[in-house]
């Protein structure tokens, strides 16, 4: 015999465990992982051996799951539009749309809640958002009548005066439960029309109604303020927020107008309180840079503008302030590059002309600056002949479309594509084959590259006169 086969410890191990039935076995090991995979497994086997009862198990936890699911989104819902009414009864109608919004979320075929974000936007000056949510309630039975007079006041407020403007006086003489928002849409129509008189009669009777009304007396300043009436619009803005201290939009203006007079001191709080409850409102850290050079804290401003510019590179106010540091510390080039880009972003801007005038006569760049005399006289004629024409002219030529036109190609001079646009349709809706309209109109899309619209506004205007 072989002592290999007789030595008991050669011989082949053999498990202990082959052959036997798997209910002694343990399973291969899949890693430490698997043990904290397989625990609950095995707790939820052991303590319901019978499928059934696991299975019953988990159909009540999913009810019960999908019941606190639908109760925390429909609390969602109500709580934006909890919130959401009491913000368009204080008129914060930005804050009130958002809100909307969110509830819309919720329940997005709703057409009270569609009723209520139109009315924001409207009241916020969103008009094509608005027009859209009336679009979607209109056909609601329930809301057909509601909707209609918000659209009447959708039309005011875009300026419609003289096609919705009647129905609306109408309304007033009947002492409609929505005067208030009747007069606020024709202050806001008026005064996109630039009709201040107007304006000024309907926020008057707004505010013999209600005398402490914050969104009346801001629509009061903003009127003063368009009119260039720079004292009687601070007192205004000053009075809209004493009454509501979170009316952001007033202190924007109020800062503004303090600015444009050097009155850095007491701008300053007002856009500091501004930029904390709006930390990504860039043109407000514009603002603020600009008061804190006024002050004479230049670094801080420097620090400030760095920043604003690397988010909005092409921001005016911004550029302007960064050309205008720069020119005082002798950086000529830099102040030029800044201002030469401010000046082509906003071409109506005289402060951002003047500076860049000046620049360029300290760099003895005679030429340029002849140029930018001249843009800068163009400007001052410009706005000379807006004021003839808005406070002397319109008033009593409502319908002459060559005054709408002309007001339409200034404001594109300037820059203000919207206002200008804007006027020159009125030209056209007064007389369709206006011809400086349709060519100021031709060279404005022509400007950019908006190459068929251009030519449709040329064939209809026919040759230009020399």
């Amino acid at each position: 015999m072989d002592d290999r086969q007789a030595d008991p410890a050669s011989a082949p191990i053999v498990s202990e465990n082959v052959g036997v039935p798997s209910a002694n076995r343990r399973p291969p090991s899949l890693g430490p992982s698997s043990s904290y995979l397989s625990a609950p497994i095995l707790w939820c086997c052991n303590l319901f051996p019978h499928p059934r009862r696991l299975a019953r198990l988990a159909l009540v936890l999913a009810v019960f799951a999908t019941a606190a699911w639908l109760l925390s989104w429909r609390s969602y819902g109500w709580y934006h539009l909890y919130v959401g009414k009491r913000c368009l009864q204080a008129d914060h109608f930005r804050d009130a749309l958002h809100h909307f919004q969110r509830t819309l979320e919720v329940w997005p075929d709703d057409a009270a809640l569609q009723f209520l974000a139109a009315r924001a936007a409207r009241r916020a000056g969103d008009f094509e958002l608005a027009d859209g949510y009336l679009t979607k309630c209109r056909a609601v039975p329930a809301q057909a009548e509601a909707a209609e007079l918000e659209r009447v006041l959708l039309r005011a407020s875009r300026g419609e005066i003289d096609a919705v403007g009647d129905y609306c006086r109408a309304l007033l003489q009947q002492d409609h439960p929505d005067t208030p928002l009747i007069l606020e849409a024709l202050a806001q129509g008026e005064l996109k029309l630039l009709r201040f008189g107007a304006a000024s009669a309907h926020l008057d009777r707004w505010l013999e109604i209600a005398p402490d009304h914050a969104q009346a007396i801001f629509l009061k300043g903003r009127l003063q303020l368009q009119a260039s009436n720079s004292q009687e619009a601070i007192g205004l803005l000053r009075r809209a927020v004493e009454l509501d201290p979170n009316r952001d939009d007033a202190r924007i203006l109020l800062a503004g107008l303090h600015l444009d007079l050097g009155q850095a001191q007491e701008a300053l709080p007002h856009l500091q309180v501004v930029a904390s409850r709006q930390p990504h409102n860039v043109p407000v850290q514009a603002r603020l840079a600009q008061a804190l050079v006024l002050l004479g804290r230049e670094q801080e401003a420097l620090k400030l503008l760095d920043q604003v510019l690397d988010r909005r590179p092409d921001l005016v106010d911004a550029l302007l302030e960064r050309g205008k540091l720069a020119l005082r510390a002798g950086e000529l080039d830099k102040a030029e590059e800044w201002l030469q880009l401010a000046a082509k972003r906003d071409a109506g801007n005289r402060a951002v002309h003047y500076q860049l005038l000046q620049c360029l006569k300290r760099r003895g760049k005679d030429a340029q600056a002849r140029a930018v005399q001249e843009r800068l006289s163009k400007i001052d004629q410009d706005a000379a002949r807006m004021r003839e024409i808005v406070t002397v002219l319109l008033p009593t030529r409502r319908l002459d479309p060559d005054l709408q036109a002309e007001l339409g190609a200034i404001f594109l001079r300037g820059g203000a594509s919207t206002e200008g646009i804007h006027w020159l349709h009125r030209a056209l809706e007064i007389a369709p084959r206006h011809a400086a309209a349709h060519h100021a109109l031709a060279a404005h899309y022509q400007s950019l590259g908006q190459f068929g619209q251009a030519q449709h506004h040329r064939a209809l205007a026919g040759p230009e006169k020399k």
